[in-house]
């Protein structure tokens, strides 16, 4: 990967960027505020960059992300500003947020990070289309020396179903031969709120609080349009 994606990486996690509130000028502002609004509605807390740069300081995995990040086969990826490789580094900071302050383990984390990377591959166009995750997945062999058998089922569980509706998982996962289905729910719903995260970059900038699973994923909604406004100016 390019050095210059690297570097904003390492930007990113050591709170070296400029990541403030949204200008009223913003296209996103409207979206913003409402997400704004509706946390302290239902008293959640909100967190801010520099919460964020607080939960990445005290992780054990941020080396290990980078690492992975500049290993991505950027030649996999599917060509696009909607879909292509910003999209998925946003995606995977969004998880390596949630998995550090949700207290995933190195071995989640590592299967999380790689669907993070991968789990759009199997796109062929930016429309809406539940069947891209599947798609994706069959494409994931190309990492089978790296993971075991059922490392790899794992991350073809979450990547297939980050595209369907939940109601889908547990066939998905059974399918797939997973042994501890409640573990392999946890990494999915990370990756799947990762990836609703960057909804603030589509025409319909609308991230609903009632549709994320995990706690960080809600307390992360405002500074998802604040990343992703900045992150475009870089």
């Amino acid at each position: 990967m390019n050095n210059k994606y690297i570097e904003l990486i390492n930007n990113f996690i050591n709170g070296k960027l400029n990541i403030t509130d949204l200008n009223t000028s913003s296209y996103n502002y409207s979206f913003y505020n409402s997400a704004i609004d509706i946390l302290n509605e239902l008293n959640i807390n909100r967190l801010f960059y520099n919460d964020v740069t607080k939960i990445l300081s005290k992780s054990k995995y941020n080396d290990i992300f980078i690492e992975m990040m500049k290993n991505i086969k950027t030649e996999l990826l599917y060509k696009s500003h909607c879909h292509g490789l910003n999209h998925n580094i946003r995606v995977a900071l969004f998880a390596l947020i949630i998995c550090v302050n949700e207290d995933i383990s190195l071995e989640d984390f590592i299967i999380i990070i790689e669907g993070a990377k991968y789990h759009d591959i199997g796109r062929e166009n930016d429309l809406t289309d539940d069947s891209h995750g599947k798609r994706s997945a069959m494409k994931m062999d190309f990492l089978k020396d790296e993971y075991s058998n059922e490392e790899l089922n794992l991350l073809k569980t979450i990547v297939t179903c980050h595209s369907i509706d939940d109601e889908y998982f547990d066939s998905v996962a059974k399918k797939n031969n997973i042994k501890d289905i409640d573990r392999c729910r946890k990494m999915y719903n990370i990756l799947k709120d990762s990836d609703a995260l960057d909804r603030v970059r589509l025409d319909d900038p609308t991230i609903k609080i009632n549709l994320m699973r995990t706690t960080t994923a809600k307390e992360l909604i405002p500074f998802a349009y604040e990343m992703y406004e900045s992150y475009i100016k870089y």
